[in-house]
This record gives C-alpha cells, structure tokens and sequence, in this order.
C-alpha cells in the first residue's frame, strides 16, 4: 500500500484492516448516559400501545391539532338508543396523562344520535379557539373551554332543524380553518362558513353558521367529502356517492 508522509492512503473500495484504528470522521458519536436513557425512553413510548374502554362502542375519533395539546383525541360511540332507551351517545375527550401512561377521560357531552364524524379545528398555531365539530342528525360545533364541552352552534341542510337529512360526514378545510364541507344523504353537500354572520346561501342556517355554497350534483346519497390540502386547493374538494366529483 503506497504511503505518503508516513500516512497510509486506502485506495477506493477498501476497508480498513482488523485492529486498525477508526478516522475520526468514521467514528459513532458517543452517547452520554443520560442521553442514552432518554434515547431508550423514546423507543419505549414508540412501541407503547395505550387503551382507553368507553361503556359503549366507539364509532368515530380525531386527533387535536393544537400545538401545544400533546396526545389528545375525541371520540363519539354508537349506540341505538332506539332499541334501547336507557342508552345514550356521547362525545368524549380523551388525552394520555405523561405521570400515569393512561388514556383518560377528560371532558364529554352527551348527544342524541352516533356521532359519524368528529374531528378538531385543523390550528396548529393556535390562531382559533378550541372548537370541536361533529356530525349526525346535523352539523355541530362545540367549544372547549377550561375542561368542558360546550354546544357553540348548530347546522341542519333543512329549514327545520327537527327534521333535516341525516349526515355522512364532513371535512375541516385545514388551509381556511373557516369552512367545513358536510356530505349528507340528500345527495347534497354544504360548505358552511363558520365566522360570518348573514345567509349568503340557498339554505337558511340555524345561526351562526353560514352556507357558503350548496353542491347538488349527485342523484343518490353523498358518503365523504374532502378539501384538497396541496397547491394552494382550500376551494376545490372530492366528493363521493355512487360517483366521485371533483369541484
């Protein structure tokens, strides 16, 4: 092997001889205990499962988006109260305690009918308050505030609340926290706009909430709806029925 100034040069492809000492710039970086152990920490809560038991079955769930909320989800159950009177549906805010690695329950509301839908403001930066929509008999948004679950407004596609179209679900438009899409049976979807005050739409709202504009291109019940969230898309959506739209 040619040398240089005494210096051994490994020609390309080589690897260094068994015992013969590692170049600084190949050497691991070595690893302080206390880094280590959190390290180990970090591998230990990836592989972790967490369990949260509700009295009644869970249909649907959402992380929070809020930044500074760490592992916080809601949940809505399924139950026919129909067929069992005694029974009744609720959301609930569920959130993993760091001292006792459970998941429990920190607030709920009760609601009449299965929650289909749940999901958090899509605020990361923490521009908005706490709000919490769902979906069922209609759309609702609900405000967390110091620990409870309070109803902030209520939205049905009929001008009787009473006795609106049932909905399949709906989409928080994560680049205009603003407007929520909903998808019902009714073959209709409904972008609501939940910061201005007056009707601007063909439905009148129960207030607050606002339609910003009505879709009515499917024949047969609408199942999902969904914002693009790429290339600037916050007023183009999908739609999905018998046939997927895009508007």
């Amino acid at each position: 092997m040619a040398s240089t100034n005494g210096h051994s040069i490994k020609p390309p492809g080589m690897t260094p001889m068994a015992g013969a000492p590692i170049p600084p710039s190949q050497a691991q970086p070595q690893v302080g205990i206390g880094r280590m152990n959190e390290v180990i920490g970090s591998r230990d809560r990836r592989c972790e499962i967490y369990k949260y038991t509700s009295e009644h079955a869970l249909y649907a769930s959402a992380w929070s988006n809020k930044g500074d909320i760490k592992y916080r989800l809601a949940v809505g159950t399924i139950s026919d109260v129909a067929a069992n009177p005694k029974t009744s549906n609720k959301v609930s805010i569920v959130q993993l305690k760091d001292d006792t690695g459970e998941l429990v329950e920190t607030a709920n509301c009760q609601v009449e009918f299965p929650v289909n839908a749940v999901g958090f403001i899509p605020d990361v930066e923490n521009n908005y308050p706490d709000l919490l929509a769902t979906t069922s008999d209609c759309l609702r948004i609900w405000r967390i505030v110091d620990g409870n679950i309070q109803q902030d407004a209520v939205m049905s596609n009929s001008q009787n609340a009473q006795y609106g179209s049932a909905l399949t679900g709906f989409d928080w438009n994560a680049l205009e926290p603003r407007n929520i899409g909903v998808s019902s049976v009714d073959t209709t979807c409904t972008i609501y706009d939940v910061e201005v005050g007056a009707a601007i739409g063909t439905t009148k709202p129960v207030c607050p909430f606002t339609v910003k504009t009505q879709l009515i291109a499917h024949d047969k019940p609408v199942h999902d709806i969904e914002f693009s969230k790429l290339n600037g898309g916050r007023d183009h959506f999908a739609t999905v029925g018998k046939i997927l739209l895009l508007a």
